[in-house]
């Protein structure tokens, strides 16, 4: 979000997020950015990658990371949507409810 969107301004949001199940799933990456900048942008986002498979996180990331977790936790359990999500999760992947 810092690099795509803050310093560079090249889209509205940037993201990341593991897709949870009773075993490894995938991590994603999504932003939307103009055609123009598009190339930039995922040359920037797979270096960006490397040096996080490289170096890991720093403390101040990881403290940011756990904040925004807890101040977004009402909008991924306490909406409609989300309420039929997780339990459409629960039951698919046999999780306890």
């Amino acid at each position: 979000m810092t690099e795509i969107r803050v310093k560079r301004g090249w889209s509205y949001g940037a993201e990341s997020y593991f897709h949870f199940g009773r075993q490894p799933r995938s991590w994603s990456f999504s932003f939307a950015v103009a055609n123009k900048d598009a190339a930039a942008a995922l040359t920037l986002t797979l270096q960006l990658l490397q040096i996080l498979r490289d170096q890991g996180i720093t403390l101040p990331e990881f403290e940011f990371a756990r904040r925004s977790l807890v101040n977004r936790a009402a909008f991924m359990y306490d909406t409609p949507q989300k309420r039929v999500e997780n339990l459409l999760l629960e039951r698919t992947l046999d999780l306890p409810c």
